[in-house]
């Protein structure tokens, strides 16, 4: 066997001595020239053949490969290219015992043989078919694919389809699937079956392109597979499919708006065959309806003006409130409209094709579930839908019978006859008439009920723009145009609006009250209803009634004002004449108004207790106000009397008061506050007796008077904040303002004896107890705080403190936060929910007498929940003049609570 791979010895004999074996005679060696360089070539690709018929697939491998080289190298292509084809196969059939892997680029200098030397498609087809099996088996897909496209350049349309359709069935099956390649493969596959005039073949490939590319956002890919698609849904007469493609390149498009309009023209023609053909009316989807946007209206208002959430609350609050023998009615579904009253239905079309639309005809259909109704609902006869933008096509009626409405769709006429005239593109003369119908979730049901009272508000007239704080008023006509008698009138409004109605006669100082009592509650419960109950009892048909409006801007840079009034109708019988539940009805007002800058005022507050509680309460109008003229203020508080001070000759934008407990604070205790007569003080006239030396110095009064009297019977009963409503004016060239500012007066303490502390007392005499409160503290933060810690894991809150000084002495304070136990609320110490001090988290401070000291500390959370900032420990003492004071720890004063919230979390 070495002999024969060396060319050394013949293998006649061995032929020979097998044809006598197989029963013919051995014949004479030929002797033509040259064939002593041939046959040995020739009689090892034999003896190849019969070690792979022999299963000696090693044996084949080695002979093969020898024969591809030599028959190489002497020029006989076709055999060289069969034996590195057979070489490759024998090794394919060594699998998996092969040391090596599938060659596969003995298959391709095979297949280059074939192409490029001796030009024989059929040959290479075979050979590539046949490596395919072979790169099949072993999950070799992407070379198989390679191996393929080598021979999809032929002429021949039909056999180039179908080895690019296997080629995007080799990416498919890769072990990481090529989407992109398999759909694009495909494409390529769909246009050469279109060529070979193979139609179904040619929509399969483009169908599974479509899904791949449908979600990938390439919208010039889908534009191509659905004009393609429709044409040979076109040429194979299937107009639904045909209007479905057309469709996708109408509805939302990213060409050009030439190309748009060919679209559309080509998209109106085959709409056009298919209602020839099938006698029925095209289901449109353009222009687009933006169904969260249609709204039903009952008011002369804008198209598309929708009410919020907030008149809803509102009405159910009312409802449920004011409803007769309290009985609880629930909101029905749907819109309800009345028996001969204007309903508007704004439907909101969009165009997104950059062609303008014309539609004609449009008219809205509907069913009216009524016996013997003619209602007619008049249509749009012509309105031009521009590019690119969106409009409400509104329809008005007025339903003439009790029953229900259901509004399912549109039918209009769709061309392109009026579109710009600028466009090079033919335009189509075709105008179509179709339906657009509505999905059962966006189908509007109207509940007709019989006529009811009609409200209507006229000559009611608001500033557009009002100073922070500042009290605006306005007629207000109230008008009855329904058939029936409207009764039980009442106004409901946010706490926020800030707005009340009275009579035209009532005096501004009542409604200064009004506005301070509901900024009180306001504080107290944030996010109440105000409501005036009963305003009217009845209003006939016909009939009007004038009150006026007043309003405070409550809210900085745009307040808005907005109530309801709340109404029911007369008696109502049924059918059987039986009296039935009254039924209610509202009318809604909204109006928006910028605010300017207002009057703001810091307070200053020094109390001092003795016998009688009292304080002295300075209040600056602060740097950033507008200046006005202070004309007087009010008080809403029962334990507290007020006494004007200073006069405005003296300090003309600064007013001072002192206040003092009530002696009779406990007979008044129990009255409502509304029943309280509310503490007016003029700010043009003052204590005659008091004569100031300057604002400063009033930080210094003692209050000698409250410790020469006794003691108070009801000397350790709390004592409450009040507030106070500083009334203002301003008047310029242009406007006449009034309005009414608020200061919280909170820092009053406890009306318990406190016996003034001087600086050399000895601190172990009875007044330990008393050097256990000679300081309070305010803490000012926010008490909700939310942060994404995923993002910023640290959440670090400014925290600003006031320590008062509540005593006629100078104190020495030390605030150290750094040894305190910071848990969260409700937790123990060793709850992992704590929180830590960062920063300067000691402070020692020496207050002034009756003075105060503002400090800022810095709250460090690593996650979610509620604390306690009033964690820290302060301590105080008198300053001694001639020794160094013991630090005295001071009572803890409630908890302040804050959470803090994760954005990140999904609740």
């Amino acid at each position: 066997m070495n002999k024969l791979l060396n060319g050394k010895l013949y293998i006649e004999p061995l032929f020979a001595r097998l044809k006598v074996f197989f029963g013919k005679a051995p014949t004479a060696p030929s002797s033509s020239p040259g064939s002593r360089t041939a046959e040995p070539l020739e009689q090892i690709r034999k003896v190849a053949d019969l070690c792979f018929l022999c299963q000696l697939y090693e044996n084949a491998y080695q002979f093969y490969y020898t024969a591809k080289k030599d028959l190489s190298s002497e020029g006989a292509w076709i055999s060289a290219a069969s034996s590195s084809e057979m070489a490759a196969l024998s090794k394919f059939m060594q699998q998996p015992r092969a040391q090596r892997s599938y060659p596969t680029q003995y298959v391709d200098s095979a297949i280059d043989t074939y192409l490029n030397r001796t030009s024989d498609d059929y040959v290479a087809l075979r050979c590539v078919m046949l490596s395919l099996e072979c790169l099949s088996q072993q999950k070799l897909y992407p070379d198989a694919a390679t191996q393929l496209l080598r021979l999809t350049n032929d002429e021949n349309d039909l056999k180039c389809a179908l080895l690019l359709e296997q080629v995007a069935h080799c990416y498919l099956r890769a072990k990481r699937p090529m989407l992109r390649k398999f759909a694009f493969y495909l494409v390529l596959a769909g246009h050469r079956f279109g060529k070979a005039s193979q139609r179904h073949c040619a929509l399969h490939c483009y169908s599974s392109a479509l899904q791949v590319y449908s979600n990938a956002g390439w919208r010039l890919a889908l534009d191509h597979i659905y004009f393609t698609l429709g044409r040979h849904f076109l040429s194979l007469n299937n107009f639904t499919e045909a209007i479905t493609s057309f469709e996708q390149l109408v509805v939302k498009s990213s060409q050009s708006s030439i190309q748009q309009l060919l679209f559309l023209n080509e998209y109106l023609e085959i709409a056009n065959r298919y209602k020839e053909t099938f006698k029925e009316n095209i289901s449109y989807r353009i222009p687009s309806i933006q169904y969260k946007r249609n709204t039903v209206r009952f008011e002369m208002t804008e198209p598309g003006y929708k009410f919020d959430s907030e008149f809803e609350n509102l009405e159910d609050i009312a409802r449920n409130r004011l409803y007769p023998n309290g009985l609880i009615i629930f909101k029905k579904k749907g819109f309800e409209a009345v028996e001969n009253e204007t309903v508007w239905v704004d439907i909101c079309v969009v165009n997104n094709l950059d062609v303008t639309l014309s539609l004609k005809d449009v008219n809205l259909k509907f069913e009216y579930c009524a016996t013997d109704s003619k209602m007619v609902i008049p249509a749009i006869s012509n309105i031009l839908v521009k590019a690119l933008s969106k409009q409400y096509l509104t329809f008005q009626f007025q339903p003439d019978m009790p029953g229900s409405i259901r509004i399912f769709g549109l039918s209009y006429k769709l061309s392109t006859r009026n579109t710009d005239a600028s466009f090079n593109a033919p335009q189509s003369s075709l105008e179509l008439e179709g339906v657009q119908l509505f999905s059962d979730e966006h189908t509007m049901e109207l509940t007709v009920v019989p006529a009811m009272p009609k409200l209507l508000v006229s000559n009611l007239f608001l500033p557009s723009t009002m100073m922070f704080n500042e009290i605006a008023s306005s007629p207000l006509t109230i008008a009855n145009v329904g058939p029936k008698t409207a009764r039980n009138l009442s106004f409901v409004s946010p706490s926020q609006a800030c707005c009340v109605v009275a009579d035209p006669q009532t005096e501004i100082k009542s409604i200064n009250e009004q506005f301070l009592r509901l900024f009180a509650d306001k504080q107290v419960k944030p996010g109440t209803v105000v409501m005036q109950k009963s305003l009217i009892s009845s209003l006939a048909a016909g009939e009007e009634v004038h009150l006026r409006l007043w309003v405070q801007s409550s809210q900085l840079k745009q307040h808005k004002i907005e109530f309801v009034i709340y109404y029911e109708d007369g008696e109502t019988f049924d059918e059987k004449g039986k009296r039935t539940d009254p039924r209610t009805r509202f009318l809604r007002y909204r109006h928006e108004a910028h605010v300017l800058e207002g009057v703001h005022f810091d307070p200053k507050v020094s109390w001092n207790s003795g016998g009688k509680s009292s304080a002295l309460v300075i209040a600056h109008v602060s740097k950033d106000s507008s200046p006005s003229k202070l004309e007087s203020f009010c008080c809403d508080s029962k334990q507290w009397l007020l006494q004007h001070l200073l006069t405005p000759p003296y300090v003309p934008q600064n007013f001072a008061f002192q206040a003092r407990s009530s002696p009779d604070s406990r007979r008044i205790k129990n009255v409502r506050e509304e029943n309280y007569n509310i503490q007016w003080v003029n700010l043009q006239s003052g204590d005659k007796n008091f004569q100031p030396g300057g604002l400063d110095k009033l930080l210094n009064i003692t209050f000698a008077q409250d410790h020469a009297s006794s003691a108070p019977e009801d000397s350790a009963s709390e004592t409450k904040p009040f507030m106070i409503a500083v009334q203002w004016a301003k008047v310029d060239e242009q406007s006449n303002r009034v309005g009414q500012s608020y200061v919280p007066i909170t820092e009053l303490g406890s009306s318990s004896i406190l016996p003034e502390i001087l600086p050399m007392q000895d601190l172990s005499s009875n007044n330990l107890e008393a050097l256990h409160r000679i300081v309070k503290w305010s803490i000012y933060c926010k008490s909700e705080v939310h942060h994404h810690f995923d993002i910023e894991c640290p959440c670090i809150v400014p925290v600003d403190i006031i320590i008062f000084n509540q005593h006629n002495c100078t104190l020495r304070v030390t605030v150290d936060a750094m040894n305190s136990q910071n848990v969260a609320a409700g937790g123990d110490l060793l709850s992992s929910h704590s929180f830590t001090w960062v920063g300067k988290a000691f402070y020692d401070l020496e207050l002034p007498p009756c003075g105060q000291h503002s400090i800022q500390m810095h709250a460090y959370f690593t996650q979610s929940g509620t604390f306690n900032i009033n964690s820290f420990d302060v301590w105080a003492t008198p300053v001694a003049s001639n020794k160094q004071a013991q630090l005295i720890p001071q009572t803890r004063q409630p908890a302040f609570l804050l959470s803090v919230f994760n954005d990140a979390d999904i609740f």
